[in-house]
């Protein structure tokens, strides 16, 4: 009988005149993630992915598995790399569609040249988790970190109770240091696509002075605009004397936000205005009746130490109460076991040379 239900389940790929049906799916599964969403891979376009949305759709047309699945052609091999960012999207209880969806996807990027797919799935650390995307040809990666897929340890806070409930569990400490910046003069504001300028000049500065990445003013613009108009992003502004003095940008998508960025002047270092724009972002999420605030990643290794380069991020998210949460990490499809091996030695010898060489270059 199942297998009679699964061949009636069809494979089909959703255009952007469905994009309500894709939302109205996605966003009512646990596991939903902004990285599963239209206006990210229409983000993703600008950085030389390819996108096509595909879903598990079963005899009464409807959604019951849905994923993201980008593509990045290497020229020279005559193959692409297939990546689901935080997907893919199904009810793990409803093993059929998540037989099916799977099995799905695999043959589609066999039969066009792929050398491997790549998932890291916004579901919490579970052996059996593990044993459903084995069961389905997937080999986990023993990675704890990688440079172009999402964080394993991630910091989640729930806002079931409110923000005036979160605000009073606070730290003493830590609720005058978001108060302190309006004292001093300090005014916060949602901005929109005007203020894109000052962010970009924040982000540029907060990045060569911690010598991380960063991305061309263009892309943000695009960025910000293309999920803007999604409406699941919001742009802050912390003010001083009319200067933009710190920003970020928040996404709020189905029952969960996140924290995308956050930068600051150094010249304004001590209004201390990070903590209490987060708190700004944070307010703002449960204003979108969302449930859980993801803070990414904890810049950490599992259990985070003061040794880790990235420990002062850590503190900072930390004290806002949220939960170190392990995500299941990343799980490889192999069709081309050759290259695949090589895209791997690349992956682990020299993506993180092509890293630092990069920053090396914006300090230039």
């Amino acid at each position: 009988m199942e297998n009679e239900k699964t061949e009636k389940m069809k494979f089909a790929e959703i255009n952007e005149t469905d994009i309500a049906r894709w939302d109205k799916y996605v966003t009512r599964i646990d596991s939903a993630h902004f990285m599963q969403s239209f206006g990210w891979s229409n983000v993703q376009q600008q950085s030389g992915w390819k996108k096509s949305c595909f879903a598990a759709i079963d005899d009464d047309d409807e959604i019951r598995g849905a994923a993201i699945l980008l593509s990045k052609p290497l020229p020279v091999l005559k193959r692409s790399i297939y990546y689901i960012p935080r997907g893919p999207v199904v009810n793990l209880d409803d093993s059929i569609a998540f037989s099916f969806l799977m099995e799905s996807i695999c043959k589609y990027v066999k039969d066009n040249k792929g050398i491997f797919v790549r998932i890291d799935p916004y579901l919490e650390e579970n052996t059996e988790v593990d044993l459903l995307f084995a069961d389905s040809g997937f080999k986990k990666l023993d990675s704890k970190w990688s440079f172009w897929n999402g964080p394993k340890y991630v910091l989640w806070l729930r806002l079931d109770e409110g923000i005036d409930a979160l605000f009073k569990k606070l730290p003493g400490k830590i609720r005058n240091k978001i108060r302190y910046p309006s004292k001093k003069g300090v005014e916060f504001v949602r901005g929109d696509l005007s203020d894109i300028h000052d962010f970009y000049s924040l982000m540029l500065e907060t990045a060569t002075q911690k010598g991380i990445g960063h991305h061309s003013l263009d892309y943000y613009k695009k960025l910000y605009k293309t999920l803007s108009d999604c409406g699941i992003a919001q742009l802050f502004m912390a003010k001083f004397e009319g200067r933009s003095i710190a920003t970020g940008i928040s996404l709020a998508y189905g029952k969960r936000a996140w924290l995308l960025y956050l930068a600051s002047s150094k010249e304004y270092f001590k209004l201390r205005p990070n903590r209490a724009l987060q708190w700004e972002m944070i307010k703002w999420a449960v204003e979108q009746g969302c449930t859980v605030y993801d803070f990414r990643g904890t810049a950490t290794d599992d259990p985070p130490s003061p040794a880790d380069p990235g420990y002062g991020v850590y503190e900072f998210k930390k004290s806002f109460g949220p939960d170190f949460i392990r995500l299941a990490g990343y799980y490889d499809y192999v069709v081309n076991k050759p290259l695949y091996l090589l895209f791997i030695f690349a992956e682990k010898y020299l993506f993180d040379l092509m890293v630092k060489g990069l920053v090396w270059l914006s300090k230039l």
